[in-house]
């Protein structure tokens, strides 16, 4: 699983990206098989003014499962990059319930038809 991160903040350190790049991969590891590749992109909407001014975006490709994309604004990058993950984590599962439910439900039909 590939994860490009972009991060247009005022702080763009090396360090700050790496934490970024380590904290994605821990949280949607569990779903790496279904994922093609992530795009995290950190962004200071605001600049230098204060406010809720972070946005973080979190794009997820899961081949033929569509795209996942989720957005956050917060009043910092920790904040806004934790609230993202955790959407993309619950709206990834929510992608992989759909497909079990439709499988399970074609399923069913034949079992159905087959009697």
């Amino acid at each position: 699983m590939r994860i490009d991160i972009l991060n247009h903040t005022r702080d763009a350190s090396e360090r700050l990206t790496h934490f970024i790049e380590s904290k994605s991969a821990e949280s949607i590891e569990r779903f790496e098989d279904h994922i093609d590749h992530a795009t995290v992109t950190v962004r200071d909407v605001n600049g230098p003014r204060r406010g809720i001014d972070v946005m973080c975006q979190i794009s997820i490709n899961m081949g033929s499962m569509g795209t996942v994309v989720v957005h956050t604004t917060a009043d910092g990058v920790y904040k806004s990059l934790n609230h993202c993950l955790e959407q993309a984590a619950r709206g990834i599962q929510r992608r992989l319930d759909r497909r079990r439910d439709r499988r399970h439900h074609n399923r069913r039909e034949l079992m159905v038809v087959a009697e």
